[in-house]
């Protein structure tokens, strides 16, 4: 699944809130609220969710239980949450703190689950971060053409957790990033990032949730990062040894 939380010098966003996994599992509870419990975050002014799959939907009714929340924005309204909420539309844009988050797709015309992920770009003076959700290589290949240049970004969080159906050739060139985040978990059901996908990275720096636990990137002149598993080394270690030795 996929929670990213982005933070300016007054501001909160929530890009979507994990699954649900039933009521042991739950992303939103388990994950999401403890962590922004721990960063003093109390109150978020937009929720964004990408569109209604439960890997990125389904912990949204934890966090909106346990959190207060100004807006929410839906890629896919179809399957929403709630009844309270604000369309992703592209060519939705607002600014805080100096930094601009800008919604590039869907359109109104825009058909299917995955393809109607709502794109998030969020950008600085100097770097900026590409939110695709699931959107799959024929709207990638639409929004090369119609965007272009306005694609590039520093940090690329990969489409659709590193599937093959996404980060196609000619979206990864436009896009030009130096960091390609993949959000996976760990021997996860559809083995992604899929091998096709890693080849056609070029410069970019893979960096993968399943290995090195969750991102936390400063983007100010340039793009700095940290990840959990440096907090909890010799424990992932471990971790991974015992889950190496059953796989053996």
């Amino acid at each position: 699944g996929l929670a990213v939380v982005i933070r300016t010098e007054n501001h909160t966003l929530l890009y979507d809130t994990g699954p649900s996994r039933g009521r042991h599992g739950n992303t939103g509870r388990f994950v999401v609220n403890p962590f922004l419990k721990k960063e003093g975050i109390s109150f978020l002014d937009k929720i964004v969710i990408s569109h209604g799959d439960d890997d990125h939907q389904g912990g949204f009714a934890a966090v909106a239980s346990s959190v207060d929340y100004g807006t929410l924005m839906l890629g896919e309204t179809e399957r929403a949450p709630t009844r309270n909420y604000l369309p992703c539309i592209a060519g939705d844009h607002w600014q805080w703190d100096e930094v601009t988050f800008e919604v590039l797709h869907p359109d109104a015309t825009t058909v299917g689950r995955n393809n109607r992920s709502c794109i998030l770009k969020v950008a600085n003076h100097s770097v900026s971060l590409l939110l695709p959700g699931d959107a799959e290589a024929k709207v990638e290949k639409m929004l090369v053409k119609t965007k272009g240049s306005q694609l590039r970004s520093d940090i690329l969080v990969a489409g659709h957790h590193g599937s093959k159906t996404s980060s196609s050739d000619v979206f990864l060139d436009a896009v030009s990033p130096s960091f390609f985040v993949i959000s996976s978990g760990y021997l996860n059901q559809y083995h992604f990032p899929h091998p096709s996908v890693m080849a056609r990275l070029g410069h970019a720096h893979p960096l993968n949730t399943a290995m090195l636990g969750h991102l936390h990137f400063t983007m100010s002149d340039t793009v700095s990062f940290n990840n959990e598993s440096d907090r909890f080394m010799s424990i992932w270690q471990s971790f991974y040894s015992v889950k190496d030795a059953i796989i053996q």
